[in-house]
């Protein structure tokens, strides 16, 4: 397997340019808005793969702007690069990989403070609800344009995922929190 195949950064920008024209920065925006909270993409990854699929053939600088702020170039996708996306999202999931630091640093708080980690949960939960509310605001804007396009459908399920995944990791918080701090209590009447 090529390294080029393994870069799924690739694919993002694939399907965010098949579905509209945009510079890096506009790409690297719409990431933060929309897809961030599952696959993070950071503006090192970005560049060098819009390069890369220019000189393959998949997308196409199409024209600059002076809209707002510096030069931008403009890209597109080009049907070599619609045929890639669509190869890609007929491909089988191997696997989702899933990393919880939260989750390594509970498993092993037997050896640190219990203080510390009611901490790191506490801010777990105020993250996940920070993005519960975004995701929030999204769904409901993409409620009131699911028949506008297509694509709109499927970004509207993304986002039902996220809102599902995001109660329960706000729910089992508070749950492991209640539960800590009931077992504090345990301790000191012991």
């Amino acid at each position: 397997m090529s390294k080029l195949k393994e870069n799924k950064t690739k694919y993002v920008i694939l399907g965010f340019l098949n579905h509209e024209k945009m510079s890096g920065y506009d790409i690297k925006q719409r990431v933060d808005n929309s897809i961030k909270m599952f696959w993070p993409v950071r503006y090192g990854q970005i560049y060098p793969t819009l390069k890369k699929l220019e000189q393959d053939g998949m997308i196409n600088h199409c024209k600059s702007t002076y809209e707002f702020g510096p030069e931008r170039k403009i890209y597109e996708i080009t049907k070599t690069g619609q045929a890639e996306l669509k190869k890609w999202l007929k491909k089988p999931i191997i696997k989702e990989d899933m990393r919880y630091e939260i989750l390594v640093k509970l498993f092993f708080t037997g050896s640190g403070e219990k203080k510390d980690i009611i901490k790191n949960i506490l801010d777990f939960k105020n993250r996940y609800q920070e993005q519960l509310s975004k995701l929030q605001y999204l769904s409901q804007n993409l409620e009131s344009v699911l028949g506008e396009h297509e694509d709109h459908q499927y970004f509207y399920l993304t986002a039902q995922f996220g809102i599902k995944t995001y109660h329960s990791y706000i729910e089992w918080a508070e749950q492991a929190i209640k539960f800590l701090e009931e077992k504090k209590g345990d301790e000191s009447n012991g």
